[in-house]
């Protein structure tokens, strides 16, 4: 039956808007960079904040942030939830961030292809990618809604 037309799960996904990743072969993608679909504007964090800027980052709508060192180069992803947790305690020192990220998130190069990065996305069930260039300086982030919105906006798709 899925020859014809979508299961029933793929339509209750699309009705709800949730943001999923079809199958690579019902997709095709543009020969594109990734530093040309990412986003750029990114909210990242330092491996020790104060409470403020971890109050004021909570307002944002992300589910994840890219830690950085002072020179801009990418340690790892810290979560949300982790985030809401570190910042409920009272203790007015900086809060190190570092033991509750992931150190081993993956990243991509921001002149890989966004094929690679879909395959990526899919194989490893990723939610965010930090987009790095060579010297490992975080230029970018990749989420779901940006691959959805590139293949609705590619002529190709």
């Amino acid at each position: 039956g899925d020859r014809f037309n979508h299961g029933i799960y793929d339509i209750h996904i699309h009705l709800k808007k949730m943001p999923l990743l079809e199958d690579p072969t019902r997709v095709s993608l543009c020969d594109e960079v990734v530093s040309g679909i990412m986003t750029q504007d990114v909210q990242s964090l330092q491996p020790a904040e104060s409470h403020a800027r971890l109050s004021s980052i909570l307002q944002t709508s992300h589910n994840a942030f890219p830690l950085v060192n002072s020179k801009g180069s990418l340690l790892g992803l810290i979560s949300r939830n982790a985030l809401v947790q570190l910042s409920s305690s009272s203790n007015p020192e900086p809060i190190n961030l570092t033991p509750c990220s992931n150190l081993g998130a993956y990243s991509i190069r921001e002149s890989a292809t966004v094929r690679r990065a879909y395959d990526l996305f899919r194989s490893m069930g990723l939610r965010h990618l930090p987009v790095v260039t060579v010297d490992n300086t975080l230029c970018g982030i990749l989420t779901r809604k940006d691959f959805l919105e590139h293949c609705a906006s590619c002529t190709e798709c």
